[in-house]
């Protein structure tokens, strides 16, 4: 009461705004009180009910705007707003959910990079697959090179790969993967691919033309791979694939891989002969690989793993190149 006294002395405006619920409140009291006094006398009932229900009205709307004015309710009330409004249920009902990551997303860097906010924005999008279902967990490629005795110089490659899709339902998510390599010439057949198995949850699926497609003759040099499954009724798949390619050194001497989904963490391992050079390149990558010291096996050949944790985002990837010290 001391503060408020000393406010008022103090003519300031602002005491008068904090406190002005005090007079209507006693107002309302007040009309409340002779509306009770009225209704005792004979013939005043009308004016007695009149003067009952404006001071009840008085008082619960000073008693409700003077609560929804204080700022503990204010904060509440603002943080169930957020609460409701960024929530995960109605967030994915939202139909404008990709204008308000741009929108939100442009608002951060805006103010530092005003005239390039809008190119960064197509950029991003090049890297976030907002159309994506699914993503990779601990993806590992191992492959075993060496070098084709029949055909000098030719190397096969023996992959592995191995991990975790994660999709976002347990109803129908496609798996896709794809790879090309050339060939010297249109009448050249040495160069060659087979898919060795193909392992779902520790099940081995058949492999046949409905899943998989290869075509040896591919814009005349080149041998393209296709394969497709449809998975469905679990959101988490183990994924194993073995794989067998064969190509020349004079028109191949690199193998590269990017992203299509996000990948959560990424392993590499090569082995090969000690007259194979092999260098490893990261491709667009936020962090980098850490080399694990290189080993060696049964004395001539070498193995060097490359590990990577954390997110890779699409279109980014990894690149080995390979060089014939034989030569």
């Amino acid at each position: 009461m001391s503060n408020f006294v000393d406010k008022f002395k103090s003519g300031s405006i602002q005491a008068l705004k904090d406190y002005a619920w005090i007079p209507l409140l006693l107002l309302g009291f007040l009309l409340y009180a002779v509306g009770a006094f009225l209704e005792a006398l004979k013939n005043w009932e009308i004016i007695s009910s009149a003067f009952h229900s404006i001071g009840t009205t008085i008082v619960t709307a000073t008693v409700f705007v003077t609560i929804v004015k204080s700022k503990q309710f204010s904060d509440i009330f603002n943080e169930q707003l957020r609460s409701i409004i960024y929530c995960t249920e109605y967030m994915k009902n939202r139909k404008d959910i990709k204008n308000l990551w741009i929108t939100t997303s442009k608002s951060m860097y805006k103010e530092n990079f005003p005239d390039l906010c809008d190119k960064i924005e197509e950029n991003l999008e090049k890297y976030i697959p907002m159309d994506s279902n699914k993503y990779y967990e601990d993806y590992t490629y191992k492959v075993d090179i060496e070098f084709d005795k029949n055909n000098p110089d030719f190397i096969i490659l023996n992959e592995r790969e191995t991990f975790i899709l994660h999709a976002h339902t347990i109803e129908k998510t496609d798996y896709i993967s794809s790879c090309i390599f050339n060939k010297s010439d249109y009448n050249e057949d040495v160069s060659d691919y087979s898919m060795v198995s193909f392992r779902v949850n520790g099940k081995d699926l058949q492999i046949t033309n409905k899943y998989l497609q290869i075509d040896k003759n591919y814009k005349g040099n080149k041998i393209l791979v296709q394969h497709k499954r449809t998975l469905s009724g679990d959101k988490k798949y183990k994924i194993e694939k073995i794989e067998r390619k064969k190509y020349s050194l004079n028109v191949e001497n690199t193998k590269a891989h990017s992203c299509m989904h996000i990948f959560k963490n990424y392993n590499l391992e090569v082995s090969h002969p000690a007259d194979l050079e092999v260098k490893f390149y990261e491709n667009g990558t936020l962090n980098n690989f850490t080399k694990l010291p290189e080993r060696s096996f049964n004395g001539t050949g070498k193995i060097q793993r490359f590990e990577y944790e954390g997110l890779m985002f699409k279109n980014q990837g990894t690149r080995i190149i390979f060089r014939d010290l034989r030569k």
